[in-house]
């Protein structure tokens, strides 16, 4: 077995795997911090690996110097990359300065360009020598490895190398330190695994030759593949899934997932308490759903509110769309908006409704009215506004104090809600005023009613915190009819001057005008 050929075929296809995978990070380098300079350095440990395998497949020196070259457009640049990496880890905003770029790139970049101009210009520099070893092939799996003899900068580049390496290890111990939970566990172990970085390069420091397999390529790639699942793990294979789960698996709301055909794939627990009759897999909605309206709102993508067991929903469809914008399915989920509703109502109440007396409001009455006199009442339709306000009611608060004032504002409205008709629009109009609307109601119904609230309150004994109390209340009604042309303000006047009428007359009395 040819041990050789077995290593330059595991080299090609160690390469071609990190191509694939720099090309799947750069197409998805948006979706995640720092991927789109992972995916740089896959892409450099391509060129190394690749070069390389040629580099051990070629015969001649010329042709293996030629692929040492191409090399040296990936090995220069491994440990600047990494502290950009890991810059953009620290710091997912962090964006290096030209002064910066300047600063780390200089060497690296000497570096290669001395590299591409060996033998040809140069033998003094980065290499001094070149020459192919076939004393030793029974050492190098069978292969004839090309051995250089080192320059200065050779030294250079790798002490700078080292330092580059020793800080991106700094600045992990330093984070995972000062962080905590996931991150700082990742920081650790990139900062070991920059340690290990370190000791492989270190040896070279201290030979004149390359000797036999450059064993460095293959922990750097291996390294480089745990570095990046190290980075990657939280958010790809940690953060995502448990969003997945969050969302989908252990939601509160029943969702189903369809493919592009309306055929039921999956759906959650959810679901299962949600569900009518019992759901089989690849079952198509049109089978599944007796509710036509659900299948028609899945297949428009509109939203569908419905009601099930006292319990509000809104059917949701989310169209899954790949890169190709082709639709391979679909997200419906049924929204439990309840609580939504239930608040909505609650605020509702409150802006219509007084917060003492849990009658309507002065705004709500105004809104009322305005829309039954532009819109509602009819020519010549009769009706009639009752203004109503409570006798000597500062007396009670003076004697009292304002929380029986209160307790009486609370008595009186409730003693006149259950003496009328539901549908009649009453609400606190102010302090210790109150109106009603009386829709399509003449002047002579107007005031029985208002006659038979006066009396019901006047006989009526209000018991506050133990206090019995005789409360009257005064009444002033304003007759109006459809397409008068007074608007509402008008007759609220007139009412307040009918009630004016019955408070100067003695209080505890029903004046009504036209």
């Amino acid at each position: 077995m040819n041990h050789g050929v077995l290593l330059i075929g595991a080299t090609i296809a160690l390469a071609l795997v990190t191509l694939m995978f720099s090309i799947y990070l750069f197409r998805k380098h948006r979706k995640s911090r720092g991927l789109f300079l992972i995916a740089v350095i896959f892409f450099l440990e391509f060129v190394y690996a690749m070069a390389y395998a040629l580099e051990l497949a070629a015969t001649d020196l010329t042709t293996k110097l030629i692929f040492n070259h191409l090399q040296y457009f990936a090995i220069p640049f491994f440990a600047v990359m990494w502290l950009y990496v890991v810059k953009v880890f620290k710091d997912p905003n962090f964006v290096p300065k030209p002064k910066w770029l300047i600063v780390f790139f200089a060497i690296p970049v000497l570096a290669t360009i001395c590299v591409q101009i060996f033998p040809y210009l140069n033998r003094t520099i980065y290499y001094t020598d070149a020459f192919i070893d076939y004393a030793h092939t029974a050492d190098n799996l069978g292969l004839a490895v090309m051995v250089l003899k080192k320059g200065p900068l050779y030294y250079i580049t790798g002490i700078y190398t080292s330092l580059i390496l020793m800080m991106v290890s700094v600045i992990c111990f330093r984070l995972y330190r000062a962080k905590k939970g996931i991150q700082s566990t990742e920081a650790l172990w990139i900062g070991i695994l920059t340690i290990l970085c370190i000791l492989a390069i270190i040896p070279a420091q201290f030979t004149d030759y390359t000797s036999g397999i450059d064993m460095a390529l293959y922990i750097f790639e291996i390294i480089g593949f745990v570095m990046f699942y190290m980075m990657m793990r939280y958010e790809t294979i940690d953060l995502k899934p448990a969003a997945h789960r969050s969302l989908f698996e252990a939601s509160s709301d029943p969702i189903l997932i369809l493919d592009d055909a309306y055929d039921i794939i999956s759906w959650n627990e959810a679901f299962d308490h949600f569900k009518d009759k019992e759901v089989k897999y690849r079952i198509n909605i049109d089978d599944y759903f007796d509710n036509l309206d659900f299948c028609e709102a899945i297949k428009s993508e509109h939203a569908y509110g419905f009601t099930r067991a006292g319990r509000h929903f809104i059917l949701e469809t989310v169209p899954l769309i790949v890169a190709s914008r082709r639709r391979t399915g679909y997200i419906v989920k049924f929204n439990d908006m309840t609580s939504y509703i239930d608040r909505i109502h609650v605020l509702d109440f409150q802006a219509t409704h007084d917060v003492l007396t849990t009658i309507f409001n002065r705004r709500a009455f105004m809104e009322c009215c305005e829309n039954y006199l532009n819109k509602v009442v009819q020519p010549k339709e009769p009706f009639a506004f009752i203004m109503m306000d409570i006798d000597n009611f500062k007396v009670v608060n003076d004697t009292h104090g304002h929380i029986v004032g209160d307790g009486v504002l609370e008595y009186l409205s409730l003693l006149i809600k259950q003496n009328i008709d539901e549908n009649i629009m009453f609400a606190r109009y102010g302090g210790e005023e109150f109106m009603i609307l009386l829709e399509n109601t003449d002047e002579n119904d107007a005031i029985q009613l208002a006659e038979r609230i006066r009396i019901i309150v006047d006989e009526q004994h209000f018991i506050i915190d133990e206090l019995h109390l005789h409360i009257q209340i005064s009444i002033g009604i304003a007759n109006g009819i459809g397409g008068s042309g007074l608007n509402l303000h008008q007759y609220i006047d007139k009412a307040d001057e009918a009630l004016y009428q019955s408070k100067k007359a003695g209080k505890n009395q029903v004046t009504s005008i036209n």
